[in-house]
Order: structure tokens, then C-alpha cells, then sequence
């Protein structure tokens, strides 16, 4: 066995070497900051030296969109931003947060992000769960270890005690390295921030157990650590007289327990290459209001502490240096092979952008700085007042795929944003689809050039055209109008055209999951108690109109091969109709658990309406029926309301979602949610737009979205599938809610792309409807009779079709009988080939020393859980070698 490992360790030591030569011509992943010794370094190698703010952004959200450009103005490099883990305040989402670093990004700012829950407290545990929190969010933070910087948890250890300190930060870090995060980490001194003698006495340790040797420390310096020089400079000194790298995290002028020498901070910092970051931009209270550094959240108005920090002596304007990943050093290595337009122009995007003339009445002005384009506007509204930007472009766009634009609203109301472009000698307008960017924050936005979801005059404005003469590019424009009234700017940033930058990173073909008991979201998938992806195939069931007839259409249904019946209940608050009873509901439930169906329950009542409270009757319904809910997690889902919020918009949508979701929650109903889109279900948009604000609503995560597919959602494939697409490709979970062939207004429906892309997609389907239909769309029948014996044409499209229920629907494996099967495979069979080989070796090879973050990285490679792929993964194999199964 000796003589074996040896041999294996130099084949490894050997196949390494010849990937090394293979691919060292291959693109470097993007580098981030790291620490040598006292100084912090960028991405470039540049020693970096903050000089910044922090902002309370937990605490006024719909604010930072105006201070963060402000900060920036004001001269900072870096902003500490303010965030929740939810518990003591309002958790920060992973979107919201990879908004704010996008903002501070536009700003040429480094983000330093900070939980602030466990501020004083001295369990440990409030540490980790600060730690645990940056885990959660990862997905905001990899690809950003160039500009973002991970400080744990702002004044953790309200004790003076070092030892303590010490053993917590020791815990936490390895939470933060083992997640993959290699962003360079802050610590912040024990006692409240203001005991720099942890840092002294436990700082070195605290630093050894950082794997990647990339932690630095802050001290706060209020009328404790700061009160006077030579405390500043004993301070200071303690800690990088120890080679460690320092920062003053937070201080002020004077505080609760004294005065504070400002003017020995900064100058001593200046001195020794110290960063700095004052508290704090706007918003202070009790008793501390003295600290605002602005009267209002632009910094026009500035008081005598913003003075200081801004244009006093080695304040920002004096002192503070741009990061130079933003300047004109050595760009960050990209992956990036988009094509991009051959620039005719030196301003944004390399155009040339102006306001345009004669219309978009609008516009006020159009700003084009080069990197960025703002355009300010007033009274806009959606249907005789919009505002943009024009560019002349006469080019050929054949080749691109896409335009990819990011837009910042730093207002206080929501505003849509489109493209139009111009082609040919008759300058033929094409409008896209929008989109809505909410107030203080930024959307990124991609539009297909190659797909028919323009909008002409020809199409009667309706989104479903391709560009014609797309070889003859004349100009382009960017629009930006308003479902109600609002005046302010946009901010227009990363204008490509080329590759779409927003491709699927969508898997239709998930693995199955560890069995959960119940119906459960995974990475934008459905998986049953058994942890099986579970694709819904079904019909809907108009059972609270038909209540006697559900004992003969439920058996039917499955039997014409539906896994899935959507059941329209009624809570007896609309017209005259008749509220669902627990005992009827308990009956339906156990009639579908008889005939192996799922069960999606939905209430009827609030089709069509905006007003809230209809929506939260909903969500109480099932409040009231929970006890014919509870156990049933694995065969019921909840969807909340049909077609509520007939409007097309989508932020009263996601508004009224956030209000009924946790009602559903806080009753102690886990089961998974769905929830139709605004516009009477056919406005996917809302989704687009705020969907991932409604999933973040829901404390467990597990709620899925719908799409009902009539004339105006689903007329053609291109709109189909974009529909789709602009769900999935955000990681969200979709089903198709409802779908007919077509509706009131005699349009059709493209039911056979619907089915089809469902099928390419994995995506869930439910028809409507079995039978029962009146009010014009009686073609909307499966079925001329309740026991389905004489199916309709629309019917058999369903049942026996292409893609229809007798080929694509697979009943739940909760009804199955037994637990799913796993393939098993040894663990050092890593090409599942059930041999342990020199091919497995070769696998390892391909990785070697790839660590957990890295491009490549996967841990059925890393044998040993050390977040590493290594030699120890070699031995392991070796110690296997040879053995098959």
C-alpha cells in the first residue's frame, strides 16, 4: 500500500504539472483585498487607506440611494454601510444588499458591511449568527472580494475582556472561510469597539485563525478610546506595533461618556496610514444627534461635525484617494468574452447621448459623464408624459445579441424603464417590454435584440414583433415613464451591447435533496417530502361552484393522468358565494390524497381586486383552516389568492404579498406558498420586478410564484418564453397557474409553446379548466361531463396532446409507497465510473489546490472536507485504489 501511495502521489505531481502548463494561459478569477502586515492592499497590490462614513442603511433604506452618491461627492473612498441579520431589526436581503454594493460600486466607493445586531452583546452565538448571516448572503458577495469588505459585527463584546473576545472571533471567522468568502475580514475591538487591549492582547490570534491570513481590526474611538492624544496614539500603536492592520471604525466629536479629540484621530492616522470612517452621515437619535454629519440625506446642508470630517484639516477632500479598481491602474481580470460595439462616440456606453427634441416632454436635462448617464425629469406618468435620452447610431446589430443596461432611481417613488430603437430609412420605432426599478434602488436589465417582443406600429403596440433591418441600426432611446405621477432623475451605468449579461444560470435537472418531510423551495425548485424534484402537471377544478360534483371530477382528473388539481375555494366574502367549510376542506384534501393528487388550494374571492385587505382575508382563510392544513405539508400547497391586484404594476403587488405572507407563517403553517402575479395573473413583470422582495417576505423561504398564460401573457412564443425565463433565471420557483387556448377576447393562446417550454424548462402547468365554465369561455371545457368521458378538443390538447398529461406528468413520490432511489457511488469514485482508478485520479489532478470559492471548486472533489482539493484527497483515493462495486 506504501509503494501504491507513493506512486499515485507522483502520477498526481505529475498530471498537475502538465494542467499547469494546459491553462496558464487561462484568465485569472478576480482578486480582492488582502492584508500584509499593517497595510491593507488592494486588488492591484496598491496600499489602500480608507477615508470614508459610515451610513445607517438598516434603518433608512429608501435613503441610501441618495446618500451613498452623496458620500461619494463629499470625498469618501469607502462607506461602512448598516445591515440586519433580522434580529433585532428588519433582515437585510442578499438583493438588497448586492443593490448597495452596486451603489457604491457606481460611486467609486469600497463597501464595508457590517451586521449590527449584536452590537454589546456577549454570547457568542449573537457572533456567529452575525458570521452565519454573510453565509446566507454569499450569493451578493463572491466576485466581489475586489470591493466589499466583511466586518463581522459592528461592537460585539460589550465586556472588557479580551479573552472572551478572543474565542469568539477565533469561532466565527472559520464560519466566514469554510462558506468560501475570501473577502479580507474587519474585527471591531471589544468593549463596545472602544477596548483597543483586546486587539493587543488576542489580535495575533485572531489573525492566525484566519486561514487565508486576511483579517484586519477597527477601533471605535469615542470619549473612551478617544478622549485624549496620547490614549488615541497608545491606542493605535498597540495594535500595529504588532504588524496588524488597523482601521478607526467609528468615531465622533463627543459622545454619551465624553469628548473626543477628532483632531488627534485624524491626524494621527494621517501620520501613520491609518483608515478612517466617520460616524456618521444622517439619522442619529437619542440623544446623539449631534453626530448627523448633513441636515438632509443629499449633504447640501452641511453641520459643523460634516465641516470637520469633509473639508477640515486631513478631512476627505485633504486626504482621501479614490481605490485604484476605480481609477487607471491595471484593470481586475475578466472572464468576460461579450462582444461590444464599435464605439462612435465618447460618452456613455460609447455613444453620445442628448435630450431629445421634440418629444419625451418630460425630460429636463441629459448629463452624459462617459462612464454613467443621468437623466432628470418631472411630472412623468404612463400615458402623454415620459422622459429618456437619444443616441444617433447608424450601425449593424445583427451580430449582438442584446443590450444590458443597470439603472439606479435614487427617488422615492418607482419608475419603468424601455428601449426604443430606430431602424432603417424610415427609421421604424421598436419599443420594448419594461421594466420597473423601485424607489432608492438599482435594477440591471437585459433586451433580447433576436426575439419578437417588440412592440411596433405595425404589431398595434403589441409586444410581440421581431426588430426588422436590425442591419441598419439608426438610433436608439431610452425611455422612462410612470405609473403615477413623479418627478427626479435616473442614473443610467454598465451599458453593453453585445452577449445578453443576464443568461440562465437555471438547471432544469436538479439533483434531489435530503427528504424534508414536506413540500419545500430549493434554488428556484419545487422537491417533494421525499426530497424528489417535483414537476406539477395538472388541470384546475371549480369546485366552489360545483361543490356537488367534486366527488366525480376528482377521481376523473387523476385518472386522465394529472399529479396536480387546483382547487377554487371561496372564504364567503365575494358576491354570493359560499364559503368553504374545515369539514369540506378535509374532504377534498382526503379525496385528492385518495386519487395520489396534490392539492393546490386557492381562494377565489380576490380576483381581480388591488385593495389589500381582500388579499389578507385570504391569507386568514387558511388561518381558519389550518387544522385541516396542519400534517398536511407534503400534499398541500398554498396558494394564497387567485388573481389578486388586477392592476399592471408591481410594487402595491409586492407590497400586499409581504403583509399576507407572514400571516400564513405566523399562524404555523410551513407548508409551500404560491403566489399569482399582478394583472389579473398575466403581468409577470411584477415577478421580474419584486419577486425576489416577496420570497425574501416569507421567513422560510418556501414560496413559489405563478403564471396564468391567456391572451396578453401568452400569445406567442417569444412572450412565452421570456415570461418564463425572466422568472426562472432569478432563481425563483414558477408554475404555470392557469392556461387556456384561449380567452374572452377571442385571441389566441400559444398553449403548444406553453406546453412544450414547460417540458424543456421543468417547469409546472395546471389547465384550466375541467368543466364548468360560462361567461363567454365555455371552450375553455376539458370535458362535456364531470367524469370525463367525452373529453373536448381542448381536452384531449391536455390529456393525450404532445406534451400533455398522459406523457409528462409523474405522480408525487409521497404517494408512492417507498422512499426514492439514490444512486450511491463511493466517495473516492469521484467520475461515478463505480471504479476507484487512475481516472479518478486525473479528476482530482484537473482541481489541484482549488479551495472552496474558487472557480472550479466542487466538494465532491474535496474528499476530506477541508475546503480544499489537495493531497490528502490523493491518499484517500489511494487508500480505495483498485477496488470496484
Amino acid at each position: 500500500m506504501r509503494k501504491k501511495l507513493i506512486s499515485l502521489i507522483c502520477v498526481v505531481t505529475l498530471l498537475i504539472s502538465m494542467f499547469n502548463v494546459f491553462t496558464s494561459n487561462a484568465a485569472s478569477p478576480v482578486k480582492g483585498f488582502s492584508v500584509s502586515g499593517t497595510k491593507l492592499l488592494d486588488a492591484n497590490g496598491n496600499q489602500f487607506i480608507m477615508r470614508g462614513i459610515n451610513h445607517s442603511h438598516t434603518w433608512y433604506k429608501s435613503d441610501s440611494a441618495v446618500a451613498i452618491p452623496a458620500m461619494a461627492k463629499a470625498g469618501a473612498n469607502t462607506v461602512r454601510i448598516v445591515l440586519s441579520n433580522g434580529v433585532q431589526w428588519t433582515e437585510d436581503s442578499a438583493a438588497s444588499v448586492k443593490s448597495v454594493i452596486e451603489q457604491c460600486e457606481q460611486n467609486r466607493m469600497i463597501a464595508v458591511l457590517e451586521v449590527h445586531d449584536a452590537t454589546g452583546m456577549n454570547e457568542q452565538s449573537a457572533l456567529l449568527a452575525a458570521a452565519n448571516y454573510f453565509v446566507k448572503i454569499k450569493d451578493a458577495l463572491i466576485g466581489k472580494e475586489d470591493r466589499v469588505i466583511i466586518n463581522i459585527a459592528n461592537e460585539w463584546m460589550g465586556d472588557w475582556n479580551s479573552a472572551n473576545w478572543t474565542t469568539g472571533y477565533k469561532a466565527a471567522i472559520p464560519i466566514i472561510r469554510n462558506a468560501g468568502l475570501k473577502h479580507t475580514i474587519l474585527c471591531d475591538a471589544g468593549g463596545w469597539g472602544q477596548y483597543g487591549q483586546s486587539v493587543k492582547d488576542g489580535g495575533k490570534a485572531v489573525f492566525d485563525s484566519d486561514s487565508l491570513k486576511n483579517t484586519m481590526f477597527a477601533i471605535h474611538m469615542y470619549g473612551t478610546a478617544g478622549k485624549d492624544a496620547n490614549t488615541i496614539k497608545t491606542n493605535i500603536d498597540g495594535v500595529i506595533n504588532q504588524n496588524l492592520c488597523l482601521i478607526i471604525g467609528e468615531f465622533g466629536w463627543n459622545h454619551s461618556d465624553g469628548d473626543v479629540d477628532e483632531a488627534t484621530i485624524m491626524s494621527y492616522c494621517q501620520q501613520k496610514n491609518v483608515g478612517w470612517l466617520a460616524w456618521s452621515w444622517k439619522g442619529n437619535g437619542g440623544g446623539v444627534e449631534y453626530l448627523d454629519m448633513v441636515k438632509d440625506w443629499a449633504g447640501t446642508s452641511l453641520n459643523d461635525w460634516g465641516t470637520t470630517i469633509i473639508n477640515g484639516t486631513n478631512g476627505l477632500k485633504q486626504t482621501s484617494k479614490i481605490c485604484s479598481i476605480f481609477g487607471n491602474a491595471t484593470p481586475i481580470p475578466s472572464s468576460s468574452t461579450e462582444p461590444s460595439s464599435t464605439p462612435i462616440g465618447s460618452g456613455f456606453g460609447g455613444y453620445t447621448w442628448s435630450k431629445p427634441s421634440g418629444y419625451m416632454n418630460g425630460t429636463k436635462s441629459v448629463t452624459d459623464n462617459g462612464d454613467n448617464m443621468v437623466v432628470e425629469f418631472e411630472n412623468l406618468n404612463n400615458s402623454d408624459r415620459d422622459a429618456g435620452a437619444t443616441s444617433t447610431v447608424n450601425q449593424d446589430w445583427t451580430k449582438y445579441e442584446a443590450i444590458n443596461v443597470t439603472v439606479t432611481n435614487p427617488g422615492n417613488a418607482e419608475i419603468l424603464i424601455g428601449i426604443g430603437i430606430k431602424t432603417g430609412s424610415g427609421y421604424v420605432w421598436h419599443e420594448s417590454p419594461s421594466f420597473a426599478v423601485p424607489a432608492g434602488k438599482s435594477k440591471s436589465a437585459t433586451f433580447k435584440l433576436q426575439e419578437a417582443i417588440w412592440k411596433t406600429e405595425k404589431s398595434g403596440w403589441v409586444n410581440n414583433s421581431d426588430i426588422t433591418e436590425l442591419d441598419k441600426v439608426m438610433g436608439v432611446d431610452f425611455k422612462i415613464f410612470a405609473n403615477s405621477p413623479v418627478t427626479g432623475k435616473a442614473i443610467f451605468t454598465k451599458l453593453s451591447i453585445g452577449d445578453a449579461s443576464s443568461g440562465s444560470s437555471y438547471n432544469p435537472n436538479p439533483t434531489p435533496i435530503a427528504a424534508s418531510g414536506k413540500f419545500k423551495i430549493v434554488d428556484g425548485h419545487l422537491f417533494d417530502a421525499n426530497g424528489q424534484p417535483f414537476v406539477m402537471r395538472g388541470v384546475n377544478h371549480a369546485h366552489t361552484w360545483f361543490k356537488s360534483d367534486t366527488q366525480v371530477a376528482i377521481p376523473a382528473i387523476a385518472k386522465a393522468g394529472a399529479n396536480t388539481v387546483r382547487i377554487v375555494l371561496s372564504n364567503g366574502t365575494k358576491d354570493n358565494w359560499q364559503k368553504d367549510s374545515l369539514e369540506s376542506l378535509k374532504n377534498i384534501i382526503s379525496l385528492c390524497e385518495e386519487n395520489k393528487l396534490i392539492a393546490v388550494l386557492e381562494v377565489h374571492d380576490a380576483l381581480g381586486v388591488d385593495t389589500v385587505d381582500p388579499l389578507l382575508k385570504a391569507a386568514n382563510y387558511f388561518v381558519e383552516m389550518k387544522s385541516a392544513l396542519i400534517g398536511k405539508e407534503d400534499r398541500v400547497i398554498i396558494n394564497i389568492a387567485n388573481e389578486w391586484f388586477g392592476s399592471w404594476g408591481g410594487a402595491n403587488w409586492a407590497e400586499g404579498y409581504k403583509k399576507a405572507i407572514p400571516i400564513i407563517r405566523n399562524a404555523g403553517l410551513t407548508h409551500t406558498i404560491m403566489v399569482d402575479c399582478a394583472g389579473w395573473g398575466q403581468y409577470p413583470q411584477s415577478i421580474h420586478d419584486y419577486g425576489q422582495d416577496v420570497f425574501d417576505a416569507d421567513t422560510l423561504k418556501n414560496t413559489m410564484f405563478s403564471i396564468h398564460f391567456y391572451e396578453y401573457s401568452g400569445p406567442n412564443a417569444a412572450t412565452v418564453k421570456s415570461n418564463i425565463d425572466g422568472v426562472i433565471n432569478q432563481g425563483l420557483a414558477l408554475s404555470i397557474g392557469e392556461f387556456g387556448w384561449k380567452h374572452t377576447d377571442g385571441k389566441d393562446v400559444d398553449e403548444a409553446t406553453i406546453m412544450s417550454y414547460c417540458k424543456e424548462k421543468n417547469v409546472g402547468w395546471l389547465a384550466w379548466s375541467w368543466k364548468g365554465n360560462g361567461g363567454g369561455v365555455e371552450f375553455l371545457d376539458l370535458t362535456t361531463d364531470w367524469a370525463g368521458n367525452s373529453l373536448t378538443d381542448w381536452g384531449k390538447t391536455v390529456v393525450t396532446g404532445p406534451n400533455g398529461l398522459k406523457e409528462t406528468s409523474k405522480i408525487c413520490s409521497v404517494f408512492s409507497g417507498v422512499s426514492p432511489t439514490i444512486p450511491s457511488y463511493m466517495p473516492e469514485d469521484v467520475n461515478r465510473d463505480k471504479a476507484v482508478n487512475i481516472a479518478d485520479v486525473v479528476e482530482i489532478a484537473k482541481r489541484f489546490g482549488k479551495v472552496n470559492g474558487d472557480p472550479g471548486y466542487d466538494t465532491r472533489y474535496d474528499l476530506t472536507n477541508d475546503n480544499s482539493i489537495n493531497m490528502a484527497d490523493v491518499i484517500k483515493i489511494g487508500l480505495k485504489f483498485g477496488q470496484t462495486y
